[in-house]
């Protein structure tokens, strides 16, 4: 089905179904008027790919009218090397929306969108092998899916860059079903790069994406599993509800080569009922299980020396979760950068069970780790003003390396640092 430069309304209102296709199934181009495919009601737009069709499955390039999909459903999509296999979408003005999709792809990533103005999804699966399953980049986005697998891929299983837009900046994994557990939102696995500790691979990649909740999922061994790398601007004014952050709860990070989650600038990040199990485990940069830097100070540190104080604190709330590590430190919290000396912070660490090992240490000693031999529980490094809650763990520090279970430094001698430490099991 082409459709190009359309100025009317196309309105497809019963079941679609696109087979034996040499070329794309949908393609829908330089089109100002609106495109909608079983919306009202709804109805299953198919798109196959028994011939092994290279194309796209769906398009949507340069559209400045609305395009709506009631359920699209794509079947063995592939190919599109530097776009989408499955759906493919770049440079759309007007609002693209699927109510329901199921997408299935191989050696080409599931869902692809670059400069869109909207994105929205109200529920979907995305089954991909060998590629990435979504990678959205400078797009608005609203949306949801209830499972997203990855398998194999040669960098990202999820990756967002520069989807944080005012009204549009929501992406979800949440299963629909009940009794939900790990896995049943999906499982990421064996997204690897060039093994270093940079941007070029990861279980889930955000690069000011917005606002990301993932849940019951699986992020196994990649070589992170999930990592995030934020630019904040000092001065900005940005409203508690708009801040860009990261939740991922009742999930499981396993075997992560490098890190489970690292991250820099993130204002707030949220790990519940979460288990971490040897994440970090490569014999030559095996690194922490959670690693958070922050490289600036967003208020005006003349003005602010205690947490109240600030217009922009950094939020961490790690709680009910379990953290099995094997070669170096679980928890590292830091400042590598003067320019970030002031910064607010509030730190809650609740409720949560470490088992630190020390079975080996990486042969390649982290820069920042002045105890390399050592591998210790939670440590944090800071300058500013902080708020500390290290409440209800256990940590069982069983290494035959003497280490440290709670370590807290703060260098400042203008601000307050506020810290509670109860009925913790060491």
């Amino acid at each position: 089905i082409f459709i190009g430069t359309n100025s009317g309304t196309v309105n497809f209102n019963g079941a679609t179904t696109v087979t034996n296709r040499l070329l794309e199934g949908i393609s829908i181009l330089n089109s100002p008027g609106s495109v909608s495919f079983g919306v009202s009601p709804s109805r299953t737009t198919l798109v196959s790919n028994a011939l092994d069709s290279q194309f796209a499955a769906i398009e949507a390039i340069g559209n400045s009218g609305s395009i709506g999909f009631g359920s699209a459903t794509v079947q063995n999509a592939q190919g599109n090397v530097g776009g989408g296999a499955g759906v493919h979408l770049v440079s759309n003005t007007g609002i693209v929306s699927f109510a329901d999709m199921d997408i299935e792809s191989i050696d080409g990533t599931g869902f692809f969108g670059l400069n869109n103005t909207e994105i929205r999804s109200d529920d979907g699966i995305v089954d991909t092998t060998n590629e990435t399953a979504v990678d959205i980049e400078n797009s608005g986005i609203r949306m949801v899916f209830s499972e997203i697998n990855s398998a194999n891929a040669p960098d990202y299983g999820i990756r967002l860059v520069e989807t944080n837009k005012d009204g549009a900046k929501t992406f979800t994994v949440r299963p629909t079903v009940a009794n939900a557990v790990a896995g049943t939102g999906g499982t990421i696995s064996a997204a690897k790069g060039n093994g270093l500790d940079d941007n070029d691979a990861a279980g889930i990649f955000l690069q000011n994406a917005g606002q990301v909740t993932t849940t019951f999922m699986n992020l196994d061994n990649n070589e992170f599993g999930v990592r995030i790398v934020n630019t904040e601007t000092p001065g900005a004014t940005v409203s508690n509800n708009n801040e860009q952050f990261f939740s991922l709860e009742d999930s499981n990070v396993t075997d992560s080569d490098i890190r489970g989650i690292h991250s820099q600038d993130l204002m707030g990040l949220s790990v519940l009922r979460t288990d971490f199990d040897n994440s970090g485990d490569d014999a030559a940069v095996g690194r922490e299980s959670i690693k958070l830097l922050y490289t600036v100070a967003l208020d005006n540190v003349d003005n602010v020396d205690e947490y109240d104080r600030s217009d922009r604190p950094f939020e961490v709330l790690i709680q009910d979760s379990n953290f099995v590590s094997n070669t170096n430190d679980v928890i590292r919290i830091m400042q590598p950068v003067v320019a970030a000396e002031g910064a607010a912070i509030r730190v809650q660490f609740l409720d949560n069970t470490l088992q630190v090992n020390d079975i080996t240490d990486p042969t390649t000693a982290d820069p920042d780790d002045t105890r390399p031999n050592f591998d210790d529980g939670f440590v944090m490094d800071w300058n500013g003003p902080a708020r500390i809650f290290f409440e209800g763990n256990s940590l069982d520090m069983r290494g035959v390396e003497q280490a440290v279970a709670f370590s807290l430094s703060n260098d400042s001698n203008e601000d307050l640092t506020e810290l509670s430490i109860q009925t913790n099991t060491i």
